[in-house]
């Protein structure tokens, strides 16, 4: 009986201490990267207003259906190689906000089942997210998120300046599908 007591306080320990050593190795707490872009993204995709409570399950949903139209009738003028990107804004004190994704294209056109969205110019910060599959991708995004803006900014000279974008090309999906550029948008903070 004792032994079993202690086979299991070891495994909690082993679970705990793993689950330490993974929050800090899926965030890269190193100062990002500050750019200014001076050009947008535009994109033909899709939208979908979500919450934080359920972009687990829509979310996935939206990605299916975008990628069986792309598979089905094409994406026209995306360009080559592809950059793919998920713009989020239109954020809500009820932790909703919208999701656009989709492929980075040369022309803008009017595609009925289609949304046209683009990147905003100006100052953003370049986290890496690096994730090992696509359970550590999620919990990476999470994680790094949360030091973005519960610890980043809060010490940073900038404050959030309402949108954030993922972005992915062809060359770093090579790689590892599950890595990714989250450029988070920047406005200096005002002196009080």
């Amino acid at each position: 009986m004792k032994k079993i007591a202690l086979i299991i306080i070891v495994l909690i320990v082993v679970l705990i201490l793993g689950g330490i050593y993974m929050f800090f190795s899926l965030v890269d707490k190193s100062e990002p990267k500050i750019t200014i872009l001076d050009k947008e993204f535009i994109c033909q995709g899709m939208t979908i207003r979500t919450n934080q409570k359920k972009m687990m399950k829509d979310l996935p949903k939206l990605y299916a259906k975008y990628m069986d139209f792309k598979n089905k009738k094409g994406i026209p003028n995306m360009v080559t190689p592809w950059e793919y990107i998920s713009l989020s804004d239109n954020f809500n004190s009820d932790l909703s906000f919208d999701y656009h994704t989709g492929y980075v294209v040369s022309v803008d056109q009017n595609i009925t089942e289609l949304e046209k969205f683009s990147t905003p110019k100006g100052i953003y910060a370049i986290f890496r997210i690096r994730g090992k599959n696509k359970l550590t991708f999620g919990l990476a995004m999470g994680f790094t998120k949360r030091f973005i803006y519960q610890d980043w900014l809060i010490k940073s000279k900038y404050e959030f300046a309402g949108y954030e974008f993922e972005y992915n090309n062809e060359s770093m999906n090579k790689i590892n599908p599950y890595d990714i550029d989250l450029y988070v948008s920047l406005k200096e903070k005002s002196q009080k």
